[in-house]
């Protein structure tokens, strides 16, 4: 349970700008949190990844860094995300959702095997898609829907690409 003398506001001309509580176990986190709400904080890179910062928005590189799986907590100003040359074999469903500025994502020669429906979920931006050089031997059915801004998709050299229903 929280109390009020814990915690310290942060004001700016009458205007709240963060809530700092007094450091315990969890509440740490919690501040963070509550920080990052109440001034439309941008999520921290992924560890293991370089963020490249500019007027346009953030550029994540992920390459070569031996991810076994898609972070979840790529910088909510992301318009670039490069993932290649990683053993990635699964692309699961919501692994890119809600990156309502992301615009280009390549994830080459990932030994991508399969990329579930739901996996590219509010992404209104997405223009280049590349996952050229994996291992998919099929595209389910829903994968590659509600991506309205979607301009080029690269997929070439999978291993007997087939498109499926299922």
């Amino acid at each position: 349970m929280f109390h009020s003398k814990d915690w310290r506001i942060l004001h700016n001309n009458g205007q709240m700008l963060a809530a700092i509580m007094k450091p315990t176990n969890s509440s740490v986190a919690v501040g963070l949190l509550i920080f990052a709400v109440l001034t439309d904080g941008i999520l921290p890179c992924p560890t293991s990844c370089l963020c490249t910062t500019n007027s346009n928005g953030t550029d994540v590189d992920c390459s070569s860094k031996q991810l076994k799986s898609i972070p979840r907590n790529f910088p909510n100003d992301t318009m670039n995300i490069t993932m290649s040359f990683n053993p990635i074999f699964l692309v699961r469903k919501g692994s890119f959702q809600n990156m309502t500025v992301l615009s280009r994502l390549r994830m080459m020669l990932c030994d991508i095997r399969l990329i579930m429906p739901g996996a590219f979920i509010n992404l209104p931006l997405l223009r280049r898609i590349v996952f050229s050089l994996n291992r998919m031997t099929r595209v389910l059915r829903g994968v590659f829907i509600e991506l309205p801004a979607l301009e080029s998709l690269y997929v070439y050299n999978f291993t007997t690409l087939l498109y499926s229903k299922a």
